[in-house]
Order: structure tokens, then C-alpha cells, then sequence
């Protein structure tokens, strides 16, 4: 009741009571189902408010190891232009697995941001492996892998993409362009 009490809230354009009604929801265990969902409004609200760096503060006091959490925490420091604190809390949430794309993505785009494409596609490779369904990591690493000139390792990735997901026209697009381009004699 009160995440749906803060959902109408926000609704309404009362950001301020939505996010004391987020927190009342989170603040018990920010690590279950619903307690997931309220962080992801509760940082929506701020943002509509324009403060998201005091998300991020309130975010850190959760104490908690939750990928999720520090992912968050990325993004917030991301949007306000604090790169070295997103890339830390990104960093925080890879290093426990976290069992989805978004901050092995977000890190990566803070590697290119920075020109460094060799730490990029390490973490997009990472990204793989702990979330292999998601389809967004490869296409990304591969792009970077042919753009650094390796051609088979990219070849590879969106054989595997298109193994998993045949139906993916723009890895099977990319694909076929590396094909025609550096194994036309093959």
C-alpha cells in the first residue's frame, strides 16, 4: 500500500511525500522484491526534482552490498556528472555479480567516455559471461572489438549472439559485414 500510495503521489507531482512513502517501503530490507521497485520510482521522483546527487546520498546510506543498489548509486552520480563516483559504485556492482546488464554497460560507456577501449570491452566481457542472456554487452563489445581492428573476436561474439538469439538482424548485420569485409576469401 504505501509504494502504491507513492506511485499516485508522484503521479500527482508530489515528489517530496512520493519519496518519504519510497522509503518507507525500502528502508525495512532495501534487498527485496518490492523494495527494488520502490528504489527504481524513488529515484525516477528525484530525478523529476532535480536531485539526483542527493539520491545517490541516500542510497549509500542503505548500507548494503545489493548490486542493484550500487548501480543505482552509478547512475545518479553519472547524471550529475561525478564520473569517478559512478565508476566506483559501477565497480562496486560488478564486483558482486550482479545478475544484470545495466552496470557492466554503464561501465563500459564511462571506459569509452575516457578513451579506453582495452578496460571497455573487458567489462562488456564480464557483462557476458554473468549475464549471458542479454544480448546488448556483446553487440557493444563487438562494435569495440572491430573497431580495435579484432576481427575474429568480434566474428565470434555475434556467432554466439545469433546462436542465442537468431531472429537479432543487427548482429546477423554485423556479422555478415566482418564476414564480406575480412574473411572474404574464406
Amino acid at each position: 500500500a504505501l509504494f502504491l500510495e507513492g506511485q499516485i503521489l508522484d503521479k500527482n507531482n508530489k515528489g517530496e511525500e512520493a519519496i518519504a512513502k519510497y522509503k518507507q517501503v525500502i528502508e525495512p530490507d532495501p534487498t527485496s522484491p518490492l523494495a527494488e521497485h520502490a528504489l527504481r520510482a524513488l529515484i525516477g521522483a528525484f530525478h523529476r526534482l532535480e536531485r539526483l546527487e542527493v539520491a545517490a546520498h541516500y542510497l549509500e546510506t542503505l548500507k548494503s552490498d545489493s548490486p542493484l543498489i550500487s548501480t543505482l548509486i552509478g547512475k545518479c552520480y553519472a547524471s550529475v556528472g561525478k564520473k569517478a563516483e559512478a565508476g566506483a559504485a559501477y565497480d562496486r556492482a560488478i564486483n558482486a555479480n550482479a545478475p544484470f546488464a545495466d552496470p557492466y554497460l554503464d561501465r563500459a560507456n564511462l571506459f569509452m567516455e575516457e578513451r579506453n577501449q582495452d578496460m571497455a570491452i573487458d567489462v562488456l566481457k564480464k557483462g557476458i559471461a554473468a549475464v549471458p542472456s542479454d544480448f546488448r554487452a556483446p553487440l557493444v563489445a563487438g562494435s569495440l572489438l572491430t573497431a580495435s581492428g579484432k576481427y575474429q573476436e568480434a566474428i565470434a561474439l555475434y556467432d554466439n549472439v545469433l546462436s542465442r538469439n537468431p531472429g537479432l538482424n543487427v548482429a546477423a548485420n554485423n556479422l555478415a559485414e566482418l564476414i564480406a569485409d575480412y574473411q572474404f576469401n574464406d
